[in-house]
């Protein structure tokens, strides 16, 4: 039996205050992994994974999804136990197409039947990627760029904020273990520390009958560096975890994928025992916005803006304004006064 954690070096993965934290890996189950490059695959995985090289690649759907090459299919293949939802991971080292979006196509096509598996797919870069509204998010090497596929099957209370609240929350709970920092959201899926963006969240979801059929969520988490020409009026300044004073020790790429990985299964597993309101209240506590003046564009062209004092943030993760009669169910922070 093999797991994902390592837990030599583990003890440092998920810090809170003085305490170390270790994981119990309770109730794990056997999960397939799918590579393009071993070393690549058990660094993020760990060392202890055997990768095996197929006598041909992977499925063809698998290639799809992962964004990889006919030149570098994914071709080595193990076997690990870890606690979760999941029922295959698939690691790239750089992917040519959005994982994220290639999970929503995979979806769709089982939305009749229903999709197979619960899928976590990993590139270590890639083009292009994008975040809300198709805005382009820089993949750049040693960072992370991870994309969730869930299929619930339940009816889960305010279903399209439930699946955006859950990797905000998750992401920024275990950058602040991680690095020992105060991180807050930025409405609606920025996750910033000291007012500079250092991930980012997106989520797609697909209900039926008020039910929760699948949703697909993309993450990408700045760790290594974090990218200058921003090019936004938007996004004044992003950082990275390891330009973080509070982040003492060194930080590396495999740990905090294992960090966000643990805290996700923990609030996803509030959502399945139907704690949503917890979770929003993280996301409430969390809101850089709330009680501060903003002006905030309506459009893309930011020809329709409203200003106005945030007082509340609503389940579906609108937000009510002073000076503004009606709540904004969309729009986008231009800038805070």
């Amino acid at each position: 039996m093999v797991f994902l954690y390592d837990l030599p070096l583990f003890s440092l993965i998920c810090k809170e205050r003085r305490f170390d934290i270790k994981f119990q890996l309770d109730g794990g189950v056997d999960i397939r992994v799918l590579t393009d490059n071993p070393d690549y695959g058990q660094y993020l995985i760990g060392s202890g994974i055997k990768l095996r090289k197929r006598e041909t690649p992977a499925e063809e759907e698998y290639q799809q999804i992962a964004g990889v090459t006919t030149d570098n299919p994914l071709q080595y293949e193990g076997v690990f136990n870890f606690p979760g939802p999941w029922d295959l991971i698939i690691v790239t080292e750089q992917s040519v197409r959005s994982q994220y979006d290639a999970l929503i196509q995979y979806g769709r096509r089982y939305s009749t039947q229903g999709a197979k598996e619960n899928l976590i797919c990993i590139a270590g870069s890639g083009t292009p990627c994008h975040g809300q509204k198709g805005r382009i998010w820089h993949a750049l090497p040693g960072n992370l760029q991870l994309s969730i596929f869930l299929k619930p099957g339940k009816v889960f209370v305010h279903s399209a904020a439930a699946m955006m609240i859950l990797p905000a929350v998750a992401v920024a709970e275990a950058i602040e273990k991680y690095c020992q920092t105060t991180v807050d959201i930025k409405w609606v899926n920025d996750i910033v520390v000291h007012n500079e963006k250092v991930a980012g969240v997106v989520a797609h979801t697909h209900t039926k009958k008020e039910k929760l059929v699948w949703s697909a969520i993309g993450i990408g988490v700045n760790i290594q560096s974090a990218p200058q020409d921003l090019n936004s009026e938007f996004i004044k300044r992003a950082t990275c975890l390891r330009d973080l004073n509070e982040c003492e020790h060194s930080v590396r790429t495999d740990q905090a994928l294992r960090c966000i990985l643990h805290v996700f299964k923990e609030k996803y597993n509030f959502l399945l025992g139907g704690r949503f309101a917890e979770l929003f209240d993280e996301y409430i506590k969390r809101s850089y916005l709330i009680g501060k003046k903003v002006v905030i564009c309506l459009d893309e062209d930011c020809t329709q803006k409203v200003t106005g004092r945030i007082q509340d943030i609503g389940d579906n993760l609108e937000l009510y304004l002073d000076k503004y009669s009606k709540p904004l169910f969309k729009g986008r922070v231009k800038s805070v006064l």
